[in-house]
């Protein structure tokens, strides 16, 4: 129909307006854009998904926008999207998921959908980028205490120790450990011991995670598809990442 290609339209050139590193993101949020967003994200129309869940990927990719999407219902359409398999809007979604897990766009109703999706992305070991991104989200997740006892509960530990044991890419292993870090912290805590003394040279649970938020950061995808300028500064900033002389986010 004439409405939805106006409607697609537009959301091309949010794609494009949307990844400017910070320089448009919060204006068009403060804007009204996520009403658009969520109607897209709630229409029938096949076609509009991937563009709509890029222009969130984009806005979430500023972590400052986190508390405005979270607070805007938009977790709650995409809470759906989820909930009805990735295959609408295909890495698009993935990536979205990363980029809102990592600026804390994230909460225990999405949580709880992505979870289980995120961990048969990995058991299916299909697409080795669809694999790493699944990793990441999870990972993401793990840093919030809220929600690690989601990840428990649904047998984290096991995926994550067997994944271990077999995974030999490095970064697969850096996001795999990470996120073994962050689950083994909330076991530790809910199996302490009650004891009025602790155990001599047995460090607590707080002690171990100490700094731990600083090691795994949450890591993000910006859209890149036009500007080669915008994709180099960003590849730089990855590699540094990457290498550990700074963090996505500085």
């Amino acid at each position: 129909s004439a409405t939805m290609d106006t409607n697609l339209v537009i959301m091309r050139f949010l794609v494009n307006v949307s990844r400017t590193g910070g320089k448009t993101e919060t204006t068009l949020i403060q804007a009204g854009v996520l009403k658009l967003l969520m109607r897209a994200l709630e229409s029938d129309g096949m076609e509009i998904l991937t563009p709509t869940v890029r222009v969130l990927s984009n806005l979430a990719y500023v972590k400052a926008n986190g508390p405005l999407l979270k607070a805007s219902g938009i977790l709650v359409a995409m809470g759906k999207l989820v909930r009805r398999g990735k295959s609408e809007a295909g890495a698009s979604l993935l990536a979205a998921m990363r980029n809102l897990t990592a600026c804390g766009a994230v909460d225990s109703t999405l949580a709880e959908v992505t979870i289980p999706r995120m961990m048969t992305i990995i058991m299916q070991a299909g697409d080795a980028e669809d694999t790493t991104c699944a990793w990441v989200v999870l990972r993401n997740i793990s840093l919030y205490s809220s929600l690690q006892p989601l990840l428990y509960n649904n047998g984290a530990i096991k995926l994550l120790v067997s994944s271990l044991a077999r995974e030999s890419d490095p970064k697969l292993r850096f996001h795999i450990l990470g996120m073994l870090v962050n689950v083994a912290g909330f076991v530790a805590g809910r199996y302490k011991s009650f004891d009025d003394e602790e155990i001599e040279g047995e460090a607590s649970a707080d002690e171990v995670l100490e700094g731990d938020e600083i090691v795994f950061q949450p890591e993000v995808e910006v859209d890149l598809k036009d500007d080669d300028g915008q994709v180099q500064d960003l590849r730089s900033r990855a590699m540094e990442y990457a290498l550990g002389e700074k963090t996505f986010f500085s």
